[in-house]
């Protein structure tokens, strides 16, 4: 793919993704773009693909908040040992500042 260029007019600017989609997904997509280390390359598709993601948990967690909690728990042990190695996963791409590779492991 080409390089943004300011002279090719192929530059996305984040002032417009996150007016259209919002901080939200403006953050997520600057984290789990790419390494620190490289700069980020907005793309339109980038920012939305991670905005549908961001819905999709959102999507979920009002899901979860509506669930009876009468069961929860009830046969969640894969799901908590998922969840464990989630968190030790993310922690460690926090730790090493490998965001975008933490957060590939949500």
């Amino acid at each position: 793919s080409a390089k943004m260029s300011k002279s090719k007019k192929n530059v996305v600017d984040p002032v417009h993704i996150i007016s259209a989609y919002g901080a939200d997904t403006a953050r997520w997509f600057v984290l789990s773009d790419s390494p620190p280390e490289r700069d980020v390359e907005w793309t339109a598709s980038g920012a939305e693909a991670a905005h549908r993601h961001l819905s999709r948990v959102w999507s979920l967690s009002e899901k979860i908040a509506q669930m009876d909690m009468a069961e929860a728990g009830k046969g969640d042990e894969d799901l908590l040992r998922e969840m464990h190695k989630a968190i030790r996963d993310v922690t460690l791409g926090v730790e090493s500042f490998g965001f975008n590779a933490a957060i590939a492991k949500l």
